[in-house]
């Protein structure tokens, strides 16, 4: 009699919907890949966090034809690859955001000299340790905010989901490697016109945002006595 008021009654019914949401939610985890944010990000970094480079391209003549695009879509596969390597190695749930949020804060630094005819290296970097007020003018909040503040506020309302070790280190490990076969592919096509661009390799990637910052600083630590 219990049983069969319970099943009239509808609360089996009820029961059921419960568990198949619970199960669900169970079974299907929220939020999006780690991976993903990077995809995102190197991207940004490889276009909006470059507009310094590729004004000096373009004052240089190095985009005023089909060859020229095609040689800045190249730098724009070289300089997404480095970053989405760079970035591989931090794409865990717990650390992805912060490492982007500093790749995202160095590019916009590294645009806003780069404007001011800035071209960052070991010694430039020193100077700006020792007297910081040289290196910033009014247009640096600008930067801050339309190359690394915009892309930041994207990046806080994403939520991440948790894989395991192994299933993350995997697809982190997929995602460098293509990373890098993109980058060699990237580099061997465009040699012959990297020689020509703003002067040599060596002012190139001086210009290319954020790796010529990191670059900088990797130096001036490895020269510390």
């Amino acid at each position: 009699m219990g049983l069969k008021l319970f099943r009239t009654t509808g609360h089996s019914s009820l029961l059921d919907t419960r568990s198949a949401l619970a199960w669900q939610t169970r079974s299907t985890p929220s939020g999006g890949n780690p991976l993903i944010l990077v995809l995102v990000v190197s991207a940004w970094l490889a276009t909006v966090g470059n507009w310094p480079l590729w004004q000096a391209l373009a004052r240089a003549g190095q985009l005023s034809t089909v060859s020229g695009y095609a040689f800045a879509l190249g730098l724009v596969a070289v300089i997404f690859a480095t970053v989405g390597i760079i970035s591989a190695f931090f794409a865990w749930r717990r650390s992805v955001k912060p490492a982007l949020y500093m790749l995202l804060v160095l590019a916009a630094l590294g645009s806003h000299w780069l404007a001011q005819g800035i071209a960052l290296d070991a010694s430039v970097v020193s100077n700006l340790r020792a007297k910081p007020g040289v290196f910033f003018s009014l247009s640096l909040p600008l930067n801050l905010i339309i190359v690394a503040g915009l892309p930041m506020l994207w990046l806080a309302r994403q939520p991440l989901r948790a894989l395991s070790w192994t299933q993350q280190g995997l697809r982190n490990l997929s995602f460098g490697f293509f990373c890098l076969v993109l980058a060699v592919i990237a580099l061997g096509l465009s040699a012959q016109r990297i020689d020509l661009a703003l002067g040599g390799p060596a002012k190139l990637r001086a210009m290319v945002n954020p790796l010529g910052t990191i670059s900088a600083l990797v130096q001036l630590a490895a020269n510390k006595p």
